[in-house]
């Protein structure tokens, strides 16, 4: 058996190579996959409807990978989340892309805080689930990994940003440590290659400021410690 603390330290230690890695690596040219940081802070899936054209079906994408859903838990009301999304699906659909959803990661302290809006993401977690079985498009329920694997919480080894692990910055109980980015990360490489579900190709990942990967290392690209940028290097090693 495995106990939580030790899974934090091998974390840590793939990290670490990881970061070795990325420090060392000149070019990625001989890659077969090229991942697009599309991430917005501040977006809601109206948003991504809005700049679905200039930033996805302009790339031709072989896989579309959405995570949304932070903002719209307290700017839209339950039914227009199901709405819009089953849209933006549906357009994805139409354009025939293949899309993985990923569920929105819960917020808070696991206490108290954002616990009213973090109940809101939970079923919002649900309707992602129901819509990827309507349009046969895969699902990783990243909502509900999180909370198994101990985050979000009051201490240091929390995915999400708080006053244990993030003392240099405002912690806001809603963006991700660099641990929560390399976590997501790892459940996308997970579902791309067991078994391996794409040989090579153009992958897009498109949300919010978690997906541009607000205060990380990189934020914004795919090339740092965002979880696009981490799931770009291990895209690299297949």
């Amino acid at each position: 058996m495995i106990f939580r603390g030790e899974k934090i330290f091998y974390r840590s230690f793939v990290i670490l190579i990881a970061v070795f890695f990325i420090s060392c690596k000149k070019n990625r040219n001989d890659s077969l996959y090229t991942v697009y940081n599309k991430g917005i802070s501040g977006n809601t899936v109206v948003d991504l409807l809005a700049r679905f054209n200039a930033d996805v079906r302009s790339l031709s994408p072989d896989l579309l990978i959405v995570m949304i859903g932070t903002n719209d838990s307290y700017r839209s009301t339950i039914g227009d989340y199901k709405t819009n999304l089953d849209s933006l699906l549906k357009q994805s659909n139409r354009a025939g892309l293949n899309v993985l959803l990923l569920s929105p990661p819960p917020i808070g302290d696991g206490v108290n805080l954002y616990k009213e809006r973090d109940s809101v993401l939970t079923l919002m977690a649900a309707y992602d689930k129901e819509l990827s079985l309507k349009y046969n498009c895969g699902f990783i329920d990243i909502n509900k990994a999180f909370k198994e694997s101990g985050s979000p919480s009051v201490y240091s080894n929390s995915f999400v940003r708080n006053s244990a692990n993030s003392s240099e910055l405002a912690p806001d109980g809603i963006h991700l440590t660099q641990d929560g980015n390399f976590f997501i990360a790892e459940k996308v490489l997970e579902y791309l290659t067991n078994p391996l579900v794409l040989k090579k190709g153009i992958v897009v990942c498109y949300g919010d400021s978690l997906t541009y990967g607000a205060f990380a290392n990189g934020e914004g690209t795919a090339t740092g410690f965002t979880y696009p940028g981490f799931l770009q290097q291990f895209l690299d090693k297949i």
